[in-house]
């Protein structure tokens, strides 16, 4: 006797309702967790970055200006916040490249930290200043050095990611 399948018995048609939909969320937060940034486990942690020294953003920018004269703070291109920016020869002329930027409407933790939507996915950064040092590091418009010198050192749980990104391999 031969004994034909039925097509309905047969893979995911098979599959209950609540278990096809618990398949598809498993699904969902594996795409999700795709999407999740390097290093985001210690940039969730809010508590971590905010235990450094806070500074007052018109304190941050008159560090910068003393680090670097030539750094050019302008207003930014959103509402309450400042771009930092650096003169730049272009084809032989002149013009202001922007390095990066931060909110001027309170005061700036020493690390960044993100916030993450429902999925556990960030959508918004809340910077910090050495988030800002870092970015003109990698520019090569201040050092690490003159930075530690006028900021002082990075210290605690999150200073690992700062020597990380400001490791002199990692700005080369």
């Amino acid at each position: 006797m031969l004994i034909q399948p039925d097509r309905n018995e047969l893979g995911d048609a098979r599959v209950k309702d609540a278990e096809a939909v618990a398949k598809v969320k498993e699904e969902n937060r594996n795409r999700a967790n795709q999407n999740r940034v390097p290093d985001q486990d210690i940039l969730e942690d809010k508590q971590a970055a905010m235990s450094g020294l806070s500074l007052e953003p018109s304190e941050v920018i008159i560090r910068l200006q003393k680090l670097n004269p030539k750094i050019v703070i302008q207003q930014g291109g959103v509402r309450n916040a400042v771009a930092v920016r650096y003169p730049k020869l272009v084809d032989g002329e002149m013009q202001l490249e922007y390095i990066t930027g931060f909110y001027i409407d309170s005061p700036l933790p020493e690390f960044s930290f993100v916030v993450v939507d429902n999925r556990g996915l960030p959508w918004r950064e809340v910077r910090g200043w050495r988030t800002v040092l870092s970015q003109l590091i990698r520019a090569k418009v201040i050092t690490k050095k003159k930075a530690d010198l006028m900021f002082g050192t990075a210290n605690g749980q999150r200073a690992v990611l700062w020597d990380r990104q400001t490791s002199e391999r990692k700005i080369a």
